[in-house]
């Protein structure tokens, strides 16, 4: 049976934590790439939070990077980016399967009337206070 590998608070480990933090990695994927099981990685940054600051801020410099392109995709006017973003940011959303049935439900009540006050013209029955006079 080898030998654990350990890690140690080395430049190297802080740069590869900090790339990946910044790729958004999990901490199952840091440890992989690391080479050591998740346990080992939960107690080096236990033990050592500096390391654990360089990887959480690597995080957020990832999270920035990836906003400031979403940005710079709507300021060029990338429909997709400037949707997505009124969604995320404005609350905005899309009713398009709503918009669809509202309106054919408004088309079907609209033509049932119609049918109908045309139906009382052929048929010469008024409505509303004619309905009530007789008939001559």
């Amino acid at each position: 049976m080898g030998r654990k590998k350990k890690l140690e608070p080395d430049v190297r480990t802080m740069a590869t934590l900090k790339g990946l933090g910044e790729i958004g990695a999990t901490r199952d994927e840091a440890a992989a790439i690391l080479g050591v099981c998740r346990l080992t990685l939960r107690r080096f940054l236990a033990e050592y939070p500096d390391m654990e600051e360089i990887f959480e801020a690597g995080i957020d410099s990832g999270k920035a990077t990836l906003r400031r392109w979403q940005w710079k995709a709507a300021k060029n006017g990338n429909p997709t980016m400037l949707i997505w973003l009124g969604k995320q940011m404005l609350k905005q959303r899309d009713d398009a399967a709503y918009a669809d049935t509202a309106t054919k439900d408004s088309v079907d009540t609209l033509r049932s009337d119609m049918e109908r006050k045309l139906s009382r013209i052929i048929d010469a029955q008024p409505e509303g206070e004619l309905a009530s006079e007789p008939k001559p």
